[in-house]
């Protein structure tokens, strides 16, 4: 792959839209029901979760600011991109299982796309001169 430009916008806009929703339902505008397989039963379960999932989005867009701004080391980016294409590939088979119909529709096919994208950045390579 010639550049890691496509595969990294796509999970800078995609973390940001999916940081966005989670906020949203956070604020109550979508239906917790919405998220999480319809397994939530509270409110309160919905913050917890929503908390760890808003933490956990806001590392990895740390991260991909990081990699898009900076040539950062690549043995530790292509560790940090196996965990995350191994994340994205588990929360695909959780999407598709679940009892949401916009799960399975929706997110499904962006974790999946996600999860590629995080295997076109692991096989990037750059030229020799610019190598950490």
């Amino acid at each position: 792959m010639k550049s890691k430009k496509i595969p990294l916008t796509y999970l800078l806009i995609t973390n940001i839209i999916i940081s966005f929703y989670h906020v949203l339902i956070m604020l109550q505008l979508i239906d917790y029901k919405m998220v999480w397989g319809g397994k939530l039963h509270s409110k309160s379960e919905m913050f917890q979760f929503e908390s760890i999932s808003l933490f956990v989005n806001s590392i990895i867009l740390v991260i991909l600011l990081i990699d898009f701004k900076r040539n950062i080391n690549r043995k530790w980016i292509k560790i940090v991109y196996w965990i995350l294409a191994i994340l994205f590939t588990l929360n695909t088979l959780g999407n598709s299982l679940s009892i949401n119909f916009y799960e399975k529709l929706i997110f499904a096919p962006i974790t999946f796309i996600s999860s590629i994208s995080c295997l076109m950045l692991i096989s990037h390579k750059r030229k020799l001169t610019n190598q950490n």
